[in-house]
């Protein structure tokens, strides 16, 4: 018994470690109803990322492909241009990775390229004011 409770343990913190190691720059992309996409149950969730800064989506799409893109306009809209400057090409199957370091603030759209209209989320791009003349260092 006691050596079921230290395996126990010892897989608990190995999954807090495996986690930790991910970073605060990963999203993970699921597969929700509609189809929709699902970020910490949040379905088609508002994404705020910083400018020059390298972010990874993990996309686990279930069973049926789910290609995720980016965009310069809503579907709704006509959907503008397709981001592809700075997005690397999908690795792996399911679930996959996808990359995407994008230079310029302003807003932007994550996508699924079969299911334009249901699964679609707003990316905000901010600028790093500390990162042109490092004001925000503390030392």
């Amino acid at each position: 018994m006691m050596a079921l409770r230290l395996a126990l343990v010892a897989l608990t913190l190995l999954a807090m470690v495996s986690f930790s190691q991910v970073g605060a720059n990963v999203f993970q992309l699921d597969v929700g109803s509609g189809p929709t996409w699902v970020v910490d149950t949040v379905t088609n969730a508002p994404l705020t990322l910083t400018a020059n800064e390298t972010y990874t989506f993990v996309v686990n799409t279930g069973v049926s492909a789910h290609p995720l893109a980016f965009r310069t306009d809503t579907f709704a809209n006509g959907g503008g241009q397709q981001v592809t400057d700075g997005v690397s090409s999908p690795v792996g199957t399911n679930p996959y990775n996808v990359t995407v370091t994008l230079g310029s603030a302003g807003v932007f759209y994550y996508y699924c390229e079969i299911h334009p209209s249901t699964m679609e989320g707003m990316l905000t791009i901010d600028v790093d004011e500390c990162a042109a003349t490092d004001p925000c260092d503390d030392n």
